[in-house]
């Protein structure tokens, strides 16, 4: 306001009359950024602001029609390609890489036509593709796509995203044919691959200078945790720049008779480890079993999160503790950022956490992750508080602490905790939230006992304590 106030002044001084100020009157640049916040490709309802703005007036037109980055995706997802349409997007993206979505929307009917108008309007500009997804089409129309593109060199291809056909077109074509993209022309800046249902043994083998590997597949992985684990293991020893690998094995069976051991150092003395220095990310929607045997045949000094998906991290067996248990300097995961650590419950009483001595791993494992910020606590029996005490001066970033279905602890004993760690001046703070008001109090001695009941065969969540309880 007081800036607005000296301008006004400045105008009187000079008798000058004030003008206001019109949108068309900022620099191209201003409106330039403007315009770029407007847009998102992911955003259904902002992916169309190039449009919309090229209809506003003249001068917005110019500025839409002036930028290639608006023009640079290339969406079939109709019944119809909008070839015209997208001739004009390519001359207007002028130079600038672009991107490739081919739905399956278009080939319902005059397949084999319409993916062939979509190939002659691709192929001139090829070498400047940056991403390419095939989502679903029919096996002979991306049969026929990657046979157009099997002798070129894409440039600037970043990103493979190839998902196999909707089960309505699974009959339609069953001709054998291996899926080997580029293998007559080349991808040299490919970094990320994305399957779904899509043999990926050519992708590991042919690309190796891959940042980011996603698979889907429900025959990647077998019945056997370890000959899982084996099978990660091959897929990083290959791809040693790979940073991100997220397994979808799509279904979850039971697993195989063979016992797991309730430490799993005994695993490793049977599978050696093998270190990979890339990994940043490792997600594995797989059973506790594969998870357990997993992360204990590999050591990933750069390894930030753990996670089953995008929204949840991967539980690791509480049998994982010995083998977490190491000094930092030969700690499998130095620099994890979140640990969900998970124990099990007595199949006669769901409430009751079973009973692991691995938890006397407990404080070593917390003392080797130094940048540790969020640790889950799952299905844990604390035996009345012993294993509680070590996090008021372990891992000095956590930030949230979370128990679920845990027995053996008292709130006096986790208030005693956070007060130690509020009055460190070397710990950051603990966010502690309460998530589900679900707990019962139990009184004796002096302490509150914390334990959860099964509600329509659902695990109530308790946690922890808010500031008032400090």
């Amino acid at each position: 306001m007081a800036l607005m106030e000296t301008t006004r002044q400045e105008f009187e001084t000079l008798g000058l009359k004030e003008s206001p100020l019109h949108i068309l009157d900022l620099p191209y640049d201003l409106v330039h950024v403007v315009f770029l916040l407007c847009w998102d490709q992911e955003d259904e309802r902002l992916r169309h602001f190039p449009i919309v703005a090229s209809h506003v007036c003249r001068l917005w037109r110019q500025y839409a029609l002036e930028n290639p980055n608006f023009w640079a995706s290339l969406t079939f997802q109709t019944p119809f390609p909008e070839i015209d349409k997208y001739t004009i997007w390519l001359a207007r993206s002028k130079d600038v890489p672009f991107d490739l979505h081919v739905g399956w929307q278009p080939f319902q009917r005059s397949s084999i036509k319409h993916a062939k108008e979509i190939m002659r309007l691709i192929i001139p500009h090829t070498q400047r593709m940056r991403s390419i997804w095939v989502e679903r089409v029919p096996s002979k129309i991306r049969r026929l796509i990657f046979d157009r593109l099997d002798k070129v060199n894409c440039m600037s291809l970043v990103t493979l995203r190839v998902e196999k056909e909707l089960y309505m077109f699974s009959t339609l074509d069953q001709a054998p044919w291996r899926f080997r993209p580029f293998a007559k022309g080349g991808a040299p800046r490919l970094k990320e691959v994305i399957l779904q249902r899509i043999p990926n043994d050519y992708f590991i083998h042919q690309f190796k200078d891959l940042h980011l590997l996603d698979i889907a597949d429900r025959t990647l992985f077998t019945t056997s945790a370890r000959h899982n684990a084996e099978t990660v293991q091959k897929i990083l020893s290959v791809l040693s720049k790979l940073q991100t690998l997220r397994i979808n094995r799509e279904v979850i069976t039971t697993g195989d008779a063979t016992p797991e051991p309730t430490d799993m150092r005994l695993f490793q003395s049977t599978l050696p480890p093998i270190i990979h220095h890339s990994l940043r990310e490792l997600s594995l929607l797989a059973t506790q079993r594969d998870a357990n045997a997993i992360v204990s045949s590999l050591i990933l000094p750069s390894l930030r999160h753990l996670r089953r998906d995008v929204d949840y991290g991967l539980a690791i067996g509480a049998r994982c503790l010995a083998m977490l248990a190491q000094p930092v300097l030969h700690h499998p995961f130095p620099n994890l950022l979140n640990l969900r650590l998970a124990g099990g419950h007595n199949p006669d009483n769901p409430v009751d956490p079973v009973h692991y001595s691995q938890l006397a791993f407990l404080e070593r494992a917390l003392a080797s992750l130094p940048r540790l910020e969020v640790l889950n606590l799952e299905q844990l029996d604390f035996e009345n508080n012993k294993h509680i005490a070590c996090m008021a001066r372990s891992c000095p970033r956590l930030k949230e602490l979370v128990f679920f279905c845990c027995s053996g602890l008292t709130l006096v004993e986790l208030r005693s905790v956070l007060r130690r760690r509020g009055e460190a001046s070397d710990l950051d703070p603990l966010r502690i939230q309460r998530l589900v008001e679900q707990a019962k109090e139990q009184e004796g001695e002096g302490s509150v006992e914390f334990y959860t009941e099964i509600l329509k065969g659902m695990a109530g969540r308790i946690v922890l304590v808010g500031k008032e309880y400090m």
